[in-house]
């Protein structure tokens, strides 16, 4: 019960980094964008996507495909963060 409580309070709080509410999640990001009528933090998706991709950092399975033999699967988590010179 205690976890759960914790939980629910971290949810309901909005995180603030230099006066910017920074999103949790991509669906909360998507949602800015279209309360804002921009789409800042979609492009910064696309960007920091768009370089794993170009450096061959990972290879983009479908899903409930397997890592090749070798391999092991590691899941993209993105962190939303706002640097201090916007």
């Amino acid at each position: 019960v205690r976890r759960i409580f914790k939980k629910k309070k971290e949810i309901e709080s909005q995180k603030y980094m230099f006066g910017v509410a920074v999103p949790r999640n991509h669906a909360e990001a998507i949602k800015f964008d279209k309360e804002n009528k921009n789409n800042l933090w979609k492009e910064a998706i696309d960007k920091e996507l768009n370089q794993l991709l170009d450096y061959k950092t990972f290879d983009i399975l479908s899903p409930g495909e397997g890592a090749p033999g070798g391999y092991t699967y590691v899941p993209l988590n993105l962190v939303f963060a706002v640097k201090h010179d916007g």
